[in-house]
């Protein structure tokens, strides 16, 4: 995967339903306790509802 790649996401329940995403950064870490220790969550695909 690379930056400005598209990715499709299909719901396995009711293939219709499918959302399309973009690339637009990567970010490389050793583990998911070193990316939340450095990004906030809202980059991390969270929302304010989620948090």
């Amino acid at each position: 995967m690379n930056v400005g790649d598209e990715i499709t996401f299909i719901n396995t329940e009711d293939n219709r339903k499918t959302l399309k995403t973009e690339i637009v950064n990567i970010y490389k870490y050793k583990s998911f306790k070193e990316l939340y220790a450095d990004l906030p969550l809202l980059k991390c695909g969270y929302t304010k509802e989620d948090i």
